[in-house]
């Protein structure tokens, strides 16, 4: 069956919508978001791996990245913002597609990779969150990490921005205010897949763990959460870690 891809807007988000053409009506969605420095596009391999097997899928640019990609450099605030604007995001599409008789907006699932696992951590900290699945890849909900790690300093350049504007206490603060292990009680209600590559040098995998042993007794369903870690793999998505991305939305979509 032949596979339609369409760069659209929805409601001032830049997306690109794959479908399969003549696809059964009432389809499960599956919205991505990139990484850091990304866009829509990187997505599309996953995209139509979902499609093909039964999705209707929507990947959408960040704020600040792809169609939208801010000129300006990018400061501590923005970044903050960017998260949980992506998250208001998320909500908008879902919106956009109600009525439309191709999905089902009461089945939707939201996947990640890096600061797309990120985001997807933090929309599920939301109280007005929309979706019943959830498979965040590549990235981690210890938000502190990220600025107060071992590893802090790398990452903070690695996204461009100066050391010393964000490895302060104002910062750490800012981030803390953000951070899933304090908001656990709003993320049990979705099933929630955790997928890790052990050798990522931007992650700390221990990070994760420590969520994921927090996390998983406040399920009432423990097998709703579940956490998966790839030896040998560092900072990428392969084929295994996508392919049980799409086995979680069969099973909860």
């Amino acid at each position: 069956m032949a596979v339609l891809i369409e760069n659209i807007h929805v409601d001032g988000v830049p997306a690109l919508e794959v479908s399969q053409v003549g696809a059964a009506p009432h389809l499960p969605v599956v919205i991505l978001v990139h990484g850091w420095t990304g866009h829509k596009e990187d997505m599309l391999f996953l995209a139509y791996f979902l499609t093909v097997n039964g999705f209707f899928t929507v990947s959408i640019d960040a704020v600040g990245h792809g169609e939208r990609a801010r000129e300006e450099d990018w400061t501590f605030e923005a970044l903050l913002n960017l998260i949980q604007q992506t998250g208001e995001d998320v909500n908008r599409v879902i919106a956009h597609y109600e009525g439309d008789p191709r999905v089902d907006v009461q089945r939707v699932g939201l996947s990640g990779i890096s600061m797309g696992g990120v985001i997807t951590y933090e929309y599920l900290t939301r109280e007005d969150k929309r979706i019943r699945a959830a498979v965040p890849m590549i990235g981690t909900p210890d938000f502190t990490s990220l600025v107060s790690g071992s590893n802090a300093e790398d990452i903070i350049k690695m996204l461009g921005l100066d050391p010393n504007n964000m490895m302060n206490v104002t910062a750490l603060e800012a981030v803390k205010s953000m951070q899933p292990m304090q908001k656990m009680e709003r993320m049990v209600t979705v099933p929630l897949l955790m997928l890790n590559g052990v050798d990522d040098p931007l992650i700390q995998l221990e990070g994760v763990r420590n969520f994921y042993r927090q996390i998983k007794p406040l399920y009432a369903q423990p097998e709703d959460v579940q956490f998966i870690e790839y030896p040998g793999v560092g900072h990428y998505t392969p084929y295994p870690m996508q392919l049980e991305a799409l086995h979680w939305f069969q099973r909860y979509l």
